[in-house]
């Protein structure tokens, strides 16, 4: 019987953050051991908050005082027991072993090669699918609805054709820049099955054909120019503008967009492009959907996932 992994995705969605021993008792025997078999969990070192051992109703400093023969104990504050003795058990805490979870989905996926660290910590290319003849970025990011997440959606856009794979909580509406690509959560498509990682590979294949059709985005018809409303805020400066439409059609890369320019007859440095674009953030980041141009591509839910590169 499949069992869901709620739990894991919201903590993934926390970078860094602790699975306190007492959080753990919560999850249920059954995910939390297939959590720590698949390797999804690694023992990290003793908290120094807990959770009271006495009457679960708030998290205190450990307290650490001398004990008996040289040694230590530990405890916390209690406003009912005054002072409750707290266990190395009670300080136990596990963290989520991102690389562990990137291979595991990679190997599920069927795809070639080792994942790749793109952002430290961050965002995982799990390996190439190859799907109806074209070749796309199979990617693992976590936090993106963390304030910092702006810092790496570079690492995200830069890939091909990417499909992004989140585990509960999507970014904001404002987070990307042009067209998003397909976002998918864990939640929706992965669940335990024997204790073994399940992957739903027809309602993937179903949500990743749902989002290009939502975008109507195609690699060999892909291409951006400003709308009207995006006009009217760059005050007709039709060189700034130029610059833009070359920035994002460059996949929102600075350097390849001097190249580029620099071939059409325009010598302009990456760092005065980096400059514009800081400028006109927030014009670009709300250009409506209208701003890309593209052709319809449809494709059957049901066709099957292809053999990986």
């Amino acid at each position: 019987m499949p069992e869901s992994l709620t739990l894991l995705w919201s903590l993934m969605d926390m970078p860094g953050a602790a699975l306190s021993n007492y959080a753990a008792s919560l999850w249920g025997t059954n995910v939390f051991q297939a959590a720590l078999a698949l390797g999804f969990l690694r023992e990290a070192e003793p908290a120094t908050w807990v959770t009271c051992p006495e009457c679960f109703e708030h998290e205190e400093e450990v307290i650490v005082r001398p004990g008996r023969n040289g040694g230590v104990c530990y405890a916390i504050p209690c406003p009912e027991v005054l002072r409750a003795e707290v266990s190395l058990n009670d300080m136990r805490q596990w963290r989520v072993d991102m690389a562990a979870v990137a291979s595991t989905l990679a190997r599920a996926l069927q795809l070639a090669g080792k994942p790749t660290e793109l952002a430290p910590g961050r965002v995982w290319r799990l390996g190439r699918w190859k799907y109806q003849g074209q070749a796309r970025d199979m990617l693992l990011a976590i936090g993106l609805n963390q304030p910092d997440a702006i810092d790496i959606r570079r690492q995200i856009t830069a890939s091909r054709r990417p499909v992004v794979f989140v585990p509960l909580a999507e970014p904001g509406a404002d987070f990307w820049v042009g067209q998003p690509p397909p976002l998918i959560r864990l939640s929706e498509v992965v669940s335990l099955v024997d204790s073994a990682l399940g992957i739903d590979t027809t309602e993937l294949v179903g949500l990743i054909q749902d989002a290009d059709e939502r975008t109507d985005n195609t690699p060999d018809s892909l291409s951006f120019v400003l709308d009207q409303k995006v006009r009217s805020a760059l005050n007709s400066k039709m060189t700034d503008e130029l610059i833009l439409q070359t920035y994002v059609a460059n996949g929102s890369s600075s350097r390849k967009a001097a190249k580029a320019l620099k071939k059409r007859g325009h010598s302009i440095h990456h760092a005065t492009i980096s400059r514009l674009v800081k400028k006109y953030e927030e014009v670009l980041r709300t250009g409506s959907s209208e701003s890309v141009v593209r052709t319809r591509s449809s494709q059957r839910r049901d066709t099957p996932i292809e053999k990986r590169d």
